[in-house]
């Protein structure tokens, strides 16, 4: 089973304060087998990937605006075609500074996702995702974002879906050679796989920490825990937690050595519950920096 991506970005500053950026990129990729629909039997499920997107920002003053408009394409290999689905979407924002170390912003997120298949139109629908938040650096050895909100969305099918959104991260540099990086999300998703057509919503955070043992060896470990409460009368809820420990060796500048070691853990609930597993794997590569 083969993998593989291209992407080409760029940016584009019109004078000192206008830029536009554009992105895009085409993949063939093949679902885990710790993805939440991922078919049973069989083997995973491949599928391609088009993904499109555009940007503009600009500054004045103490004010920054940007907006993004993005698309992506789904296109899935064979008796899994029924879940081939387009994306468009359009994010505006607008942030102002404070003072140098606390800047506010508000941000409205509005798209459309689109199942062509007669099978699965009933899962095509509309969300919008507003959030109100701080970027704050606390000194210079701390800085991130905190945003909450709402999310809405709206299927063909007749459910509607709302509930509190956030988006969260934030990086602290504990010393010059370790970063302790925090982050948390929350939001409404929608998925349709083998056994199961339902919209979730999934709550998760985690954290991860880099250590410059030495000039050319780099540790690092990290961990996830999340939700996902299934809605439209599926009585299911996963928990689940993904943790890995690694190092890279530095060949050169271009060149290093890679091993991974991770963990994944599923525990399902409820009466439509249908997988429990741990799932632990060893990789060793190399990574090409271009």
């Amino acid at each position: 089973m083969d993998t593989g991506y291209a992407n080409i970005s760029g940016r584009a500053d019109i004078g000192s304060d206008t830029a536009v950026t554009g992105l895009a990129g085409i993949a063939h990729e093949r679902e885990p087998r710790t993805d939440p629909d991922a078919t049973l039997i069989g083997p995973p499920v491949e599928y391609d990937r088009t993904d499109l997107s555009v940007g503009v920002q600009h500054t004045f003053n103490r004010w920054r605006v940007s907006a993004i408009a993005e698309r992506h394409e789904y296109d899935y290999d064979s008796a899994q075609s029924f879940r081939d689905y387009d994306e468009n979407a359009l994010t505006g924002r607008i942030e102002a500074a404070i003072s140098p170390r606390l800047g506010i912003f508000g941000q409205v997120t509005g798209d459309h996702r689109d199942y062509s298949d007669p099978l699965s139109t009933g899962l095509s629908s509309d969300g919008r995702t507003y959030l109100v938040g701080a970027d704050i650096h606390l000194t210079d050895l701390m800085q991130g974002q905190i945003a909450i909100g709402q999310f809405t969305r709206d299927y063909d099918n007749g459910v509607n879906e709302e509930g509190l959104a956030a988006d969260a991260n934030l990086e602290w540099y504990l010393t010059r050679l370790t970063t302790l990086s925090i982050n948390a999300h929350r939001n409404t998703e929608a998925t349709i796989g083998a056994t199961t057509v339902a919209p979730y919503i999934e709550t998760r955070f985690g954290g991860r920490i880099d250590h410059e043992l030495l000039r050319n060896v780099i540790l690092t470990a990290g961990v996830e825990s999340g939700k996902r409460e299934y809605q439209d009368g599926i009585d299911r809820t996963d928990d689940y937690t993904f943790a890995d420990v690694g190092a890279d060796y530095l060949l050169n500048r271009r060149v290093a050595l890679r091993a991974r070691l991770r963990h994944a853990e599923v525990n399902s609930s409820g009466a439509d519950a249908y997988r429990d597993f741990e799932v632990n794997s060893l990789t060793l590569g190399i990574a090409f920096r271009l």
